[in-house]
């Protein structure tokens, strides 16, 4: 059975915001019948060979999709709205991310002329069909067949290779930076990039240089004092309106700040459009203060040094996520200089440890164990393999759901990837191969290779 846009609109309720509506929209696309041909504007012919994957982060709403255009074959991204106009009403013409946008999904199609015409190919809603995905019953192309064929230990045995082998490209990289600047530096700088996420990534690379810049003995007294006076982001106590224990906070670092601070360089550009309220500038920062006082900021030194009171993987495990694991009495509760928070939270969950342990310190200990020609550790890489390789699994993201609809729908997840090194191995194929080939099995060289 098929299921037509207007049964889908029927679901939408008056009061929905147009951010929720837009989402249902994503969700139709991504779930519309492949097996059609329809038509879009200027009469072309469309094939649908992969919606592409759903990128939730700023740019066109889908990315590196393939479809077959008037018996061409073209590849790119999809750009979804719910009016054609909305692309000029959202300066997609002013922006670079969407030059290669091949295809726009529109609900409403409002405009005509030169406009129409210098836009990517059109299509409407309510030509398209969607599947019930309830009612699937199939694999998806051959890794699918592949895997049905497959135990659930066998499933997680090839995707735990997989996902060490991803961990080894990211030793990699993390070597080269060490032979270039040191173990130490190269750790904490992928610390700094860590507690950025996507979208503050550069401004914490920015203020990790600035950091470096100071002597050892500064910022190894005073790490809070330096990041907080380097960020920019120190509001004036007089002026401000702050809550008096924000205000003693303020008034203490600008004290310390001032003897020790060189001259201002220009200001970081902090992104604030997009991020969660716990995860702001000033509370990754107070994250990244906490973390220094625990680690000092020679963060391997200190794990490392740890290596003869530790018995087995597990405790090296253990050891890294409390390390990571922490709460400031302030920032608790607050998300920034003036807005409390609604709930205490710690600026360092045990999510936020578990990712650090994952991308931070266990690819960093494994490299520096591999550098150690001494054997001053102890077997210092095996031991950080073996504590990766057992680390509990993370959370889900689109990018694990997409591939366990595709690879095993009728598996029990939580049973298959019941490890972050599955979903790592998960990430790695995806990365690797699905998304290179915009979801083409015929292009793809593990589906030959099968």
């Amino acid at each position: 059975m098929q299921t037509h846009i207007h049964e889908f609109k029927a679901q939408l309720s008056a009061s929905e915001s147009r951010a929720v509506y837009e989402v249902r929209l994503h969700h139709f696309w991504n779930n519309i019948d492949m097996n059609a041909e329809y038509r879009g504007s200027g009469n072309h012919r469309i094939k649908v060979i992969s919606t592409g994957t759903w990128n939730v982060e700023p740019g066109p709403d889908f990315l590196n999709a393939r479809l077959v255009i008037n018996d061409v074959s073209v590849s790119g991204d999809i750009e979804i709205h719910h009016r054609s106009s909305d692309w000029f009403a959202h300066k997609h013409h002013l922006d670079r991310r969407y030059d290669n946008v091949i295809l726009h999904v529109v609900e409403t199609d409002d405009l005509s002329g030169d406009k129409a015409e210098s836009l990517p190919v059109a299509l409407k809603f309510s030509d398209l069909k969607i599947r019930h995905i309830a009612d699937e019953k199939f694999h998806k192309g051959k890794c699918g067949m592949f895997f049905s064929a497959l135990s659930n230990d066998s499933i997680s045995g090839f995707l735990n290779a997989a996902g060490f082998f991803r961990f080894q490209l990211k030793s990699e990289d993390i070597l080269k930076e060490s032979l270039h600047h040191g173990a130490d530096r190269a750790c904490l700088r992928m610390m700094f990039k860590a507690l950025g996420y996507k979208r503050n990534q550069q401004a914490f690379l920015q203020l990790f240089e600035r950091f470096m810049d100071y002597p050892e003995d500064i910022i190894s007294q005073q790490p809070e004092v330096v990041l907080w006076g380097e960020s920019g982001l120190l509001p004036d106590p007089v002026t401000a309106g702050l809550e008096p224990e924000m205000k003693d906070f303020v008034c203490s670092i600008w004290s310390r700040w001032g003897g020790i601070r060189k001259s201002g360089g220009a200001p970081l550009n902090w992104v604030r459009s997009g991020i969660r309220p716990y995860n702001s500038p000033e509370r990754r920062i107070a994250a990244l203060s906490l973390l220094l006082k625990k680690t000092g900021v020679r963060p391997l030194s200190f794990f490392a040094a740890k290596r003869d009171r530790l018995r087995n993987p597990d405790e090296l495990r253990n050891l890294i996520i409390d390390t990571f694991t922490g709460n400031d009495p302030l920032w608790d509760n607050y998300i920034n200089f003036t807005t409390q928070a609604s709930r205490c939270a710690a600026v360092l969950g045990r999510g936020q440890a578990l990712e650090l342990a994952l991308n931070v310190a266990l690819p960093s200990l494994y490299v520096f164990g591999r550098m150690d020609k001494d054997d001053l550790y102890g077997d210092l890489m095996e031991l950080a393999r073996s504590a990766w390789m057992t680390l509990p699994a993370t959370q889900d993201n689109r990018i694990i759901k997409i591939a366990c609809e595709r690879w095993f729908p009728e598996r029990s997840k939580t049973e298959i990837l019941s490890n972050t090194a599955c979903r790592q191995g998960v990430l790695h194929l995806f990365h690797e191969y699905c998304d290179k080939c915009q979801g083409a099995c015929d292009a793809c060289i593990l589906y030959n290779s099968l």
